[in-house]
This record gives C-alpha cells, structure tokens and sequence, in this order.
C-alpha cells in the first residue's frame, strides 16, 4: 500500500516538475527576447542615457550674459509685485525676468521693453534657438501641441504648445523650446537618438505612443518586469532541481551546449537576473510605509512659509548690481527670506550667493538655517548635522549634487529627514520610510548605486558589465534554446 501511495506520489511530483518546466519554456518564448534587449541596451545606459537639457546645459552653451544696464527696470517691477522667487536669464538676446507668486504659477516679464510677455511666440522662440546654434539660418520649424518620443513626460505638458526646430547641421540637432518660459527643455543630436534608441528607448519602453500615456505605461511595466521575475525565479528553482551530485556525474547534467551554458550561466547570475527583473517592477510599484501622511509636508510647507516670503522688494537693483563686481552672471536666482533678499549667481564656473548684496560663505548661511531648524522644528526635531559627502540616501550618480549639506533628522513615526540646501536653504530631499525601503529595492538593487560603489565608479562599472554579461548570456542561451528546440 505504501509502495502505492509513494509511486503515486513521484507520479504527481514529476507532473508538476514537468508543468514548471513547459511553464518556464512558454514564458521564455515569448519573453527572453525582452530579457535580452533589456540586458543589452543597460549595457548602454552604463554610458549613455536619454537626452535631456537642464541648468547645467544652459550655462555650458548659452554665451550671453545679463545686461545689468537693463536691471535698472527691476525695481519697478518688484515694487509692484509680491513675488516669493524670481529668475533673471537670456533668451535669444533678451533679458527675461520669470516671476513666481507661489510654487505653481509665474508671470514672464522682458526687462528690455519692461512689458509682460503672455506667451514665447515663434518669433522670440526662432531667436532662440538660432542664438543656441550660433545663428545658423538653416532650419525646418514646427509647433507641436502634444508630448512626442523626446519629451514624453507629464511634467511638460505646462509648456505646450512647444516650439520645436530641426536644424541642418552636421549633428542633425533638434530643439524644444517652452512657449511660457522660452526656455529650452529639450536639445538633443543624431548621435544621441541613436544611442537612446538602443540604450534608454528600449531598456524603459519609452516609446512615445506609450511613454506618454503614463498610467499604460507603467501598467506594462510592472506586467512585463513582473511576469519576467516569476519566469527568472522557476528558472532558478529547475536550475537547483537538476543538479547531480551522484559520484561520477557532473553537477551539471546537460552535454548540449546550449543546454550547458543556459544551466550554468543561469545558476551563476540567475540571482542577479531576478534582482534586476524584480527591482525594475519595483521603480514603479510604491510600497506606502507612512504612518503619517502629513507630517513631512506639513513641516515643510512650514519651513518654506517661514523660509520664502510673498512680499515686495526694495533695492533690488541696488542689491544684485553688487554681483556683477565679482561675478559674470548667466542665470540669476531670487529668493525672498526673512533674513531679507537672497541672490544666487550662476555661471559656467560655479555658483555664489548674495544676502542683502554681501557675498556670502557656506560656513555663514549653514548658521542661519541650522539655527532657524532649531526654532521651526524645535517640537518635532531630533537632530540637525551639516554633513560634508554623501550618504546612502543623500548622493548623486555624477557626484554633483551640493555640498555641504544640512540634515535634519524628526522624531515623527516615519524617521522623516530633510536635506537642505546650505547655499539656498532649499529642502532638496524628504526621505522616509517608504522612499528608503524604495532606495534599496529598486536603486540599490537595480543600478548598484550604493554609496560606497558610487565613490569608486570604476568598480562598479566593472561588476555592472560582468553581471550584464552574463544576464545577457543567460537570456541569449535561453531564446536560441527555445527556437531551436520548439515546446513539445
């Protein structure tokens, strides 16, 4: 009866060992070929990601700097204007001021002919952008009022429509510049797109006609990235299943090469390939930790009511003049604190600030927003640090995020921390929680981004091309291994 039940038993179990297997098959049929292209195009992401243009392209390129001839208007400007930041910047010869009431709207302002600018139309726009490409009058124009491959964040749609220029240069360079703040928001060349197509196109799925639709878009993602995680992990479970440890035989059962390597390379980087599968899903699966889902913006709507005040401004031109003594301003940022008008100079060298025209230190302004933590959070605080490099949740993949930083670490039920800007007094970072059990499933996990590996870039560049390597073995063993050997 026993010897029954037990056949009965081995029977079952190889029905269900031989399922796993035709399940692991199917999914890889239609599936390795992803796997493959994923590994792939991360080889190319290693170096090169998608195009974009931000402050640090705009102060490398753009070669004109403030008239402070023209900044005499200013305090006309601000005398009848509450403002709680402003920006001062070129664009196409013209100096623009970009006023902001709150953290949503702003109002455009030219300080040429000191007259409101409603919208960037294609006139100012065509300036622009010729500026950019060192006047070159050849080009093709369109107005586009929709996101496209290379703009095909949400973020952007406040810009449309946008004012889009095909140039006939030697790089092909295309240009996006904003119709509300005639800034360029995407720059990018033939060499770029094609990198792009092979690297961060493919690897995110960032094909327009999905990319923009944002909730499909992530729905695919996380099915993708999520289906391909299960395959990874009964690939794992077959791969111990048939191991041989009998005397005489070799561990590794299969003597067809393609059987052999898929069985070897997958039970070597089989756990890197379900960590890359899986922290992938996770990018786009939140996990909600928070306990309190108002204390961190709370606090912070307090530090920045207290911190940016909505007011007028005096002297304003009497105050920013100063910069110009020492510096060469391409982009100038106000902010409006209660210690009275801050500047913020920037140029292709760096930055400097200014409070009430006095040139300012990092040693000076770290004081001042220590000691206003102390008294804004003083109930909820329990420590504040200036923290000199990075850590495993304040860091930067090119290590050019500001530094010094002010850290200031709550006793709320969450272990909220604020990093704050020591030079602008900016919360840059909230972490939490959630955001810190995010950090580790899917950065860390994903780009090995850990602070330690970042320090040593070469190193971790190094264990990325090895462990893609063989993830891209695996996938490529597996795919010739299903279309060689069709499903039975």
């Amino acid at each position: 009866m026993n010897k029954v039940i037990i056949n009965e038993y081995i029977m079952y179990m190889n029905q269900v060992w031989l399922f796993i297997s035709r399940l692991h098959k199917y999914l890889g049929l239609f599936f390795a070929g992803l796997m493959v292209i994923w590994f792939v195009s991360g080889f190319v992401m290693i170096f090169i990601g998608f195009p974009k243009y931000g402050k640090s392209e705009r102060l490398l390129e753009n070669k004109n700097i403030i008239d402070e001839k023209i900044l005499k208007s200013i305090d006309s400007v601000f005398q009848k204007k509450k403002f709680t930041k402003a920006e001062i910047y070129v664009a196409g010869g013209e100096n623009i001021l970009k006023i902001w009431e709150n953290d949503t709207s702003f109002t455009l302002c030219s300080l040429d002919s000191e007259k409101i600018i409603e919208r960037i139309d294609s006139l100012r726009a065509t300036k622009i952008a010729v500026e950019n490409m060192n006047r070159l009058k050849k080009y093709r124009y369109d107005k586009i009022y929709e996101l496209d491959q290379w703009i095909p964040w949400a973020r952007i749609e406040t810009d449309l429509p946008i004012h889009k220029f095909y140039f006939d240069d030697e790089n092909n360079t295309e240009i996006y510049i904003s119709s509300s703040s005639g800034l360029i928001i995407q720059k990018h060349t033939s060499s770029e797109r094609f990198w792009a197509y092979l690297g961060a196109i493919p690897h995110w799925l960032y094909f327009k006609d999905l990319r923009v639709r944002r909730s499909l878009w992530i729905q695919v993602v996380v099915w993708l990235s999520g289906i391909s995680t299960f395959m990874v992990f009964i690939g794992i479970v077959l791969g111990f299943k048939r191991l041989r440890f009998k005397k005489g035989k070799t561990i590794f059962p299969y003597k067809k090469n393609l059987y052999r390597w898929h069985h070897i390379t997958g039970f070597v980087f089989g756990a890197f390939v379900f960590i890359w599968t899986i922290s992938g899903m996770f990018s786009l699966v939140h996990i909600n930790l928070k306990k309190d889902e108002n204390f961190a913006s709370m606090l912070k709507k307090k530090w920045n009511e207290n911190v940016f005040l909505n007011r007028n401004a005096e002297g304003v031109y009497e105050q920013i003049i100063k910069v110009f003594q020492n510096d060469s301003p391409k982009i100038l940022m106000l902010k409006n604190t209660d210690d009275g008008l801050l500047v913020e100079s920037l140029n292709e060298k760096g930055q400097s600030i200014y409070l009430n025209g006095q040139k300012q230190t990092e040693e000076s302004l770290a004081k001042i927003y220590i000691a206003k933590a102390k008294i804004l959070f003083k109930e909820n605080m329990k420590n504040v640090l200036l923290i000199q490099e990075y850590d495993n949740y304040y860091y930067s993949k090119k290590r050019n995020s500001p530094l010094p930083i002010i850290k200031v670490s709550f006793n709320d039920i969450d272990d909220t921390v604020f990093y704050i800007d020591v030079m602008t007094g900016e919360i840059l970072r909230v972490v939490d929680n959630s955001s810190r059990l995010s950090r580790w499933i899917y950065n860390a996990m994903h780009s090995f981004d850990m602070n330690f590996l970042l320090s040593h870039n070469e190193l971790r560049i190094f264990i990325l091309i090895i462990l893609l390597t063989g993830g891209t073995i695996v996938s490529i063993t597996g795919m010739l291994f299903i279309v060689k050997h069709k499903i039975k």
